[in-house]
């Protein structure tokens, strides 16, 4: 369990992952949100053929990119 002041930003990168795959497998968010785990800790959870990281961004605010390696 997330300690409740550490939850707003793991929403934050949760939501900058899972946008990045939708946006990556062509879907966007019509592809259902929750379809693919892509975790909620510092670092993303496995998703089998894709790689997820997050990309700089200023305080406040979180950003990611998913590739494809298939």
């Amino acid at each position: 369990m997330l300690a409740p002041e550490t939850r707003p930003a793991a929403f934050t990168r949760c939501w900058a992952h899972k946008e990045a795959y939708l946006k990556g497998t062509g879907e966007g968010l019509a592809g259902g949100l929750g379809r693919t785990y892509v975790g909620m800790g510092q670092e993303p959870a496995t998703v089998p053929g894709w790689s997820l990281t997050d990309v700089w961004a200023p305080p406040g605010y979180a950003a990611a990119v998913a590739v494809s390696y298939q």
